[in-house]
């Protein structure tokens, strides 16, 4: 079955060095990104939202070397540690993984 799952509890991959002793704005994402629950959806304006998509079927299928489903995690911990500036609000919708070779029903619960 192919799903939007949290995985991961978002302070399992959200991490980052806390710089509270400088001077200004010093919060990075890993500091303001929520978990995006489903009845929270109505008042998204100026929020950004991050979705996963984590699935080695496309390239298992090409022949290629698998290993593209870890990259919503590394996606993730890569932002962790970057400045806020001006985003508003971050919320972390999960992952829509692929199960087995089920591409396109993955793609279309992407849609979703």
């Amino acid at each position: 079955m192919t799903a939007l799952t949290q995985a991961e509890a978002p302070d399992a991959v959200w991490q980052g060095r806390a710089d509270t002793g400088e001077r200004g704005d010093t919060r990075r994402l890993f500091n303001i990104v929520q978990p995006l629950a489903v009845a929270a959806t109505d008042d998204l304006a100026g929020a950004a939202v991050l979705v996963g998509f984590a699935c080695d079927a496309g390239v298992r299928r090409n022949q290629g070397r698998v290993g593209a489903a870890d990259g919503p995690r590394g996606i993730r911990r890569a932002l962790a540690s970057l400045p806020v500036h001006d985003v508003a609000a971050l919320y972390d919708a999960g992952d829509v993984r692929c199960e087995g070779d089920a591409l396109e029903d993955a793609q279309r619960a992407l849609g979703e």
